[in-house]
C-alpha cells in the first residue's frame, strides 16, 4: 500500500508540471523570505549583543568645551568628579576634526582623531576592540585606525599617513594597530576616517584645549538620575569646562540594541505573513485536486482504501510540494540573509564576526516550509 500511495503522489505531481512549478515557486518565495529576513535580523542583533556590553557603558555622557587658549588640568578635573557620591568611574574623551592624507596624495581629507584620558588598554567605559597590532605609544608618532578606515583605504600595520599639524606643516603618523569601536560617539563619523592617538600626541597635532566629552558611570542607573544635577553643577562650578549638552541612558536598555531587536522581530513577522499567504495557494491547489479526483477517490475506497489512506495521499502531496520548494528556499535564503546582514551591519555600527547560519532561521524555514 505504501508503494501505491507513493506512486500516486509522484504521478499526480509530475502530471501537472505547470501547477507544480507555481505551487513550489510560491513555497520557495515564502521560505526564502522567512530565512533571509530572519538570518539578517539574527546575525546583526547577535553581533550587537556581543559588542555592546552593559557593564562597559556610561550612564551619563557630558559633552563639554573648554576656554580657548587654556590647557585644562584634566587630572584634577577627573579626580574631583570621581569623588562625587555614587560614582564608580569617570573618563574623558577628546574627539576633534583633523586633516590627513595618504603619503602619495596632495589633497587633505577631513577625519576625526580620538584620544582618551586613559591609556587605550585601560579604558573601562566603552572601550575599543584591538583587532590587529598594538595600541600606540606616546611620543613615537604612532596611531591606531578604525578597521573601516583600513578597509576603505587599503591601509595596514606599518603604513603611514600624513596629518596637518595645527593647520600648519605636516606630521607623519605610523599605523601600529587596527581597532574597532562598537560604541557610537555622538557627533562621530562612520569610522572610515577615524584615527586613535594618545592624548598628548593628539593634542600636539590638533591643538585642542581639553576634553570634548566626559563619561561617567554610577552604582546604579537610579543613582545616576538622582546625582545628575549635583554632578553637572560640580563640573560647571568646580572646573573650567562648560557643558554643551548631556545624555542620561540606562545601559540595560541600550537604544541601538533595542531598535535592532525590534527591527529583527518585525522582519520575522513580515516573513511569516508572506509564508502564510503562500500556504493559501497550497491549500487551494490540494482542494482543487481533491475535487477533480472524486471519482478516483471513490474507486480507491471501493478497492479497500480507508479514509486514513486517502488523507495520507493528499497530505503527502502537500508535503512533497513543500519539500521541493523549501530546500532551495532555505539554501538561497541563508546566502541572501548573510549578504543582507553584511550590508546592514555598518548601519548598526557593527562588523559581523560570525556569519554562520542562525539556528532560528533554519528551524523557522524548515517548520513553515
Amino acid at each position: 500500500m505504501l508503494r501505491t500511495r507513493s506512486l500516486k503522489i509522484i504521478r499526480d505531481i509530475t502530471a501537472r508540471k505547470l501547477r507544480t512549478a507555481l505551487v513550489t515557486l510560491s513555497i520557495f518565495v515564502g521560505v526564502l523570505g522567512v530565512v533571509a529576513m530572519t538570518t539578517m535580523g539574527q546575525l546583526v542583533s547577535n553581533q550587537l549583543e556581543k559588542d555592546l556590553i552593559p557593564a562597559e557603558m556610561a550612564m551619563m555622557r557630558l559633552f563639554v568645551e573648554a576656554p580657548r587658549g587654556v590647557r585644562v588640568d584634566n587630572t584634577t578635573v577627573l579626580q574631583l568628579l570621581r569623588l562625587q557620591p555614587g560614582v564608580t568611574a569617570v573618563e574623558g574623551q577628546a574627539v576633534y576634526e583633523f586633516q590627513w592624507k595618504l603619503p602619495d596624495e596632495e589633497t587633505f581629507r577631513t577625519g576625526q582623531i580620538y584620544a582618551s584620558s586613559e591609556p587605550f588598554e585601560a579604558i573601562t567605559l566603552e572601550p575599543l576592540r584591538l583587532l590587529q597590532g598594538r595600541y600606540p605609544v606616546e611620543g613615537q608618532g604612532e596611531i591606531a585606525i578604525e578597521k573601516r578606515m583600513a578597509d576603505r583605504y587599503g591601509l595596514g600595520i606599518g603604513d603611514t599617513v600624513i596629518a596637518r599639524q595645527n593647520g600648519f606643516g605636516e606630521f607623519e603618523l605610523r599605523i601600529v594597530g587596527i581597532v574597532f569601536q562598537p560604541y557610537v560617539y555622538v557627533g562621530g563619523d562612520d569610522g572610515t576616517n577615524s584615527v586613535y592617538a594618545n592624548y598628548a600626541d593628539a593634542q600636539r597635532i590638533v591643538g585642542f584645549p581639553g576634553f570634548s566629552s566626559i563619561y561617567a558611570r554610577f552604582e546604579t542607573y537610579a543613582t545616576a538620575r538622582q546625582q545628575s544635577s549635583s554632578f553637572r553643577k560640580t563640573l560647571t562650578n568646580g572646573t573650567s569646562y562648560d557643558i554643551v549638552f548631556y545624555l542620561l541612558s540606562d545601559p540595560e536598555d541600550n537604544v541601538l540594541l533595542v531598535a535592532v531587536r525590534q527591527f529583527s522581530r518585525v522582519l520575522v513577522i513580515l516573513a511569516v505573513v508572506a509564508m502564510t499567504v503562500s500556504s493559501f495557494l497550497v491549500t487551494n491547489v490540494i482542494s482543487t485536486i481533491v475535487s477533480e479526483q472524486r471519482q478516483q477517490i471513490g474507486a480507491m475506497k471501493a478497492l479497500g482504501a480507508t479514509r486514513w489512506d486517502i488523507l495520507r495521499i493528499y497530505l503527502g502531496m502537500a508535503f512533497l510540494y513543500g519539500l521541493i520548494g523549501t530546500i532551495p528556499g532555505i539554501i538561497l535564503g541563508l546566502i541572501l540573509g548573510k549578504q543582507a546582514a553584511l550590508a546592514a551591519a555598518p548601519l548598526a555600527n557593527t562588523i559581523l564576526e560570525d556569519t554562520s547560519p542562525p539556528l532560528e532561521a533554519l528551524a523557522l524555514g524548515v517548520v513553515l516550509g
